[in-house]
């Protein structure tokens, strides 16, 4: 299960005076109304899924990863838990969370985890991963 949807290849980055926070906000936003976050993905950015076969490389390996998923089980809902962590390094930050993704009516619990890097373009997602929460993680979440 991959989280991201993306429509756009660009990849040009978001500008923003702001912060990663705010780069994960406007993920979240443009997932839950169907727009694309393909300028919020960096050219050699990586993306691991759920399962242990979900690795993916390479914005464009990124892009068509997400298209499939789209196409064969949809977007999923997230409630995130409000546990939001970030830390910044200079121009590199890395953040967790914990969330529950909804698809139709199955509910998944997942810790969300990822770097992020700033260029002259703003902030854009360098790694994303979903881990599914095993049963005494999910209770300590």
């Amino acid at each position: 299960m991959i989280l991201l949807t993306a429509t756009d290849g660009s990849g040009k980055g978001v500008e923003m005076s702001g912060s990663v926070r705010e780069l994960l906000e406007l993920a979240y936003e443009r997932l839950a109304s169907g727009q694309g976050v393909a300028d919020l993905i960096q050219h050699d950015a990586l993306l691991l899924g759920t399962d242990t076969a979900e690795w993916w490389e390479g914005r464009q390996a990124v892009l068509a990863a997400l298209e499939t998923q789209d196409a064969s089980i949809g977007r999923p809902r997230i409630t995130r838990d409000g546990d939001l962590r970030v830390r910044e390094h200079g121009d590199v930050a890395w953040f967790a969370e914990h969330a529950t993704l909804r698809f139709g009516n199955d509910d998944l619990r997942v810790r969300l985890t990822g770097v992020a890097v700033r260029d002259s373009n703003g902030w854009l997602l360098a790694q994303f991963q979903a881990a599914p929460l095993d049963d005494d993680e999910d209770q300590q979440a």
